[in-house]
């Protein structure tokens, strides 16, 4: 009699706790807003709708509203099993084409409707692509021609081919005076840090650890305005709040990033 082979062990697939978090920061939701956005009750206990241990308990639907809410495909929720991306790591994939590549760059330097970006010179361009300029002016013109007849155009002047570039634009024509300054009025700059953005600031500041998303005091909107302009996150493997590399960085330049600020000499403020 031959034994039966042994059962290969199952590869659980883990959620991507930090793609969930950047969408709900980018959705303007709390912690505690989205659980009760997908579970249709109050948060209780600690942040995470769930661990990676328990996914054989989740409902289905549970996932699909956490889909819905966030604006997630299905795909993107979980990580790929270890083995599995090893093999797609490996497969021969082609390289993105380099308009494709300027197109996306293009996209992130482009600053909102309405405003006037700093120009970008092509050396510049090209040194943070890690290209030539040979190249980047080849992906340039293979771009330009893409973008015949769409509604948008690579917002530089038309010559020389060293003009400095702003991003992408819309190409007016194709709009109404009347759609144009509508389309304006839809969008709204960011206002200033108020006066509870920056006592939560100060607070971080002085007391790490000391506050939470779903502590008492704090007001939830100043909160996610904090976090969706990169001054603030929640702790990797906590609920507290702590500052950005960035931001710890700018109020503390002695410091290596991700030091611990000095204690403060004063108690911090009470909100």
């Amino acid at each position: 009699m031959t034994s039966r082979p042994a059962r290969a062990a199952t590869r659980r697939l883990v959620i991507n706790w930090p793609l969930v978090e950047q969408r709900r920061i980018a959705a303007g939701l709390t912690q505690a807003q989205l659980t009760d956005r997908i579970r249709g009750g109050a948060l209780t206990g600690r942040g995470r709708l769930w661990t990676d241990a328990d996914h054989d308990d989740v409902p289905l639907g549970l996932l699909e509203r956490l889909c819905q809410v966030l604006d997630l495909h299905p795909a993107e929720l979980f990580r790929p099993p270890t083995r599995a991306a090893h093999r797609r790591a490996l497969a021969s994939e082609q390289p993105p084409a380099d308009a494709t590549v300027l197109e996306a760059a293009l996209a992130t330097i482009t600053v909102p409707a309405g405003a006037t970006g700093i120009p970008i010179g092509m050396a510049a361009l090209a040194g943070a692509l890690g290209w030539s300029l040979g190249r980047l002016g080849t992906a340039v013109a293979a771009l330009t021609g893409q973008l015949t007849g769409t509604g948008i155009r690579i917002d530089a002047d038309p010559a020389p081919a060293g003009t400095p570039i702003r991003g992408l634009r819309a190409r007016d024509r194709y709009l109404t005076s009347d759609q144009r300054a509508a389309l304006h009025r839809l969008r709204r700059l960011r206002p200033p840090l108020d006066v509870k953005a920056a006592g939560i600031l100060d607070v971080i500041a002085r007391a790490p650890r000391a506050l939470t998303e779903c502590h008492r005091d704090l007001d939830p909107e100043a909160v996610i305005a904090l976090q969706q302009r990169g001054i603030i996150r929640r702790h990797r493997r906590g609920d507290h709040l702590e500052l950005t590399d960035d931001a710890a960085f700018s109020l503390h330049p002695d410091n290596k990033t991700g030091d611990t600020p000095p204690a403060p000499t004063a108690p911090p403020p009470r909100h």
